[in-house]
């Protein structure tokens, strides 16, 4: 992020060419996690670097290294970049990651790219997004998609595009429910940020702001082990006058955050149960399908 907003100071064409960027690791479900990162994005025979000067500045320190690895590219071009496919990236889509162990479809809004790790379905069809989420959907994936080791699945876009999905149904409801799932939890992810965020205040000078495990999942803990993490990860501590308003403040942050999850359970449930009216699925098959999937 500073880099490039560095390098759109110096030039503001710049901004023509960088892109935020999502790897796979990146991508959950209903959301992104986006660290922001960014591509300079210049498929074969598109620009002209000169008329970037930052953006040529910022990689002609690398431009023995690219050389060597250009085949018919310009050094400074992307080596398989095509310009076909800049308005799927561009446009709203739907992303997922390569390897999975549990749906990790969302929605993509914000114009993201992504490597190979990752696949697109250039839609903002809601309505499908929902049946990706779902948990028939993940156990149909289950069975057609190769298993690797620690229970991930590899989504091959060859097994995806494979899958059944029903025609969208008068007065559906699904992308309705779709469509509040992803910003339920985009808000729940906010709420963990921004209190996670916060936490730097409590950094000692000189002191390094990093998140141990415990405090990257901070609402699972009770004020006193949010103390003693804190302690632990920063070697700091909250003063004693700050003491009453910090745990008022973790705590309202907690219930709220508690709160947009049990919004997100509803939710889901109420979607799985629509897809299983829409397969007509029986009791036992619904049973089946739950006990195989959480």
């Amino acid at each position: 992020e500073d880099i490039k907003k560095k390098l759109i100071e110096e030039d503001p064409n710049s901004a023509d060419l960088l892109k935020p960027f999502l790897e796979g690791k990146d991508l959950k479900k209903w959301h992104n996690q986006s660290r922001k990162l960014y591509i300079i994005y210049i498929p074969k025979n598109e620009i002209d670097i000169d008329d970037y000067p930052a953006i040529k500045e910022w990689l002609i320190v690398h431009k023995d290294r690219l050389e060597k690895r250009a085949t018919k590219q310009e050094w400074f071009e992307l080596q398989q970049a095509q310009l076909a496919y800049k308005p799927s990236f561009e446009g709203n889509k739907i992303q997922y990651a390569h390897f999975c162990s549990s749906p990790l479809f969302h929605m993509n809004t914000n114009g993201a790219f992504s490597n190979d790790k990752s696949y697109i379905i250039p839609t903002d069809d809601y309505y499908l997004y929902g049946l990706l989420n779902s948990n028939l959907i993940w156990f149909f994936i289950q069975s057609i998609c190769p298993f690797v080791s620690g229970g991930y699945y590899e989504l091959r876009v060859q097994y995806i595009e494979t899958l059944p999905i029903p025609n969208k149904p008068e007065n559906e409801v699904i992308s309705k429910i779709s469509e509040e799932c992803q910003s339920t939890v985009e808000a729940r992810y906010k709420c963990e940020t921004s209190f996670a965020r916060r936490l730097e205040d409590l950094v000692p000078e000189k002191g390094i702001f990093k998140l141990n495990n415990k405090l990257n999942s901070w609402w699972e803990l009770d004020f006193v082990g949010l103390q003693a993490e804190i302690k632990k990860a920063f070697k700091g501590s909250i003063s004693l006058t700050e003491r009453n308003d910090w745990q008022d403040y973790f705590e309202s942050e907690q219930t709220k955050r508690q709160q947009l999850q049990a919004k997100v359970t509803l939710l889901e449930d109420e979607l799985n149960q629509e897809v299983y009216k829409l397969f007509n699925l029986t009791p036992d098959e619904i049973a089946l399908i739950e006990a195989e999937v959480k």
